[in-house]
């Protein structure tokens, strides 16, 4: 007797479209990208920083 819930579960491997995972690897890239250039920026607290610690 399988679990009825079981019969409903259908692994298919045509789910994710050739061109649903190029948009899902740009997407991805693009919040990388856009994690990684704000990493990089300067902080608005700055000068104060520089003024007090200076």
């Amino acid at each position: 007797m399988t679990h009825p819930a079981s019969s409903t579960l259908i692994a298919t491997t045509d789910a994710i479209t050739p061109r649903h995972r190029s948009t899902t690897f740009w997407a991805a890239a693009s919040v990388l990208a856009l994690a990684l250039w704000s990493s990089g920026a300067p902080s608005v607290l700055y000068p104060i920083y520089a003024a007090r610690w200076a």
